[in-house]
């Protein structure tokens, strides 16, 4: 899915292949590729395999829900064995 940018806004919570991490810069242009930094602290890295990303990493993105956003499927609450 593609995503534009120019909708991030600057602070959003975006999740990077299951890590929530938050838009600190954005850019685009015409014709050329849209992107966006994030933020990621020293605990983020250590616990994650974010330090291990090179480019060209294939990652799943997932922005957050809005409030009043329809979730789909049963929420569960707990501990689940």
């Amino acid at each position: 899915t593609r995503y534009g940018v120019e909708s991030l806004e600057i602070g959003a919570s975006f999740a990077c292949s299951g890590i929530c991490l938050t838009v600190v810069e954005r850019g685009f242009k015409q014709g050329h590729s849209n992107w966006f930094v994030v933020e990621a602290w020293e605990e983020t890295l250590r616990l994650t395999n974010l330090a291990q990303w090179k480019k060209g990493t294939f990652v799943n993105l997932e922005r957050s829900l809005r409030l009043g956003d329809e979730m789909g499927g049963h929420l569960v609450s707990g501990h689940i064995d």
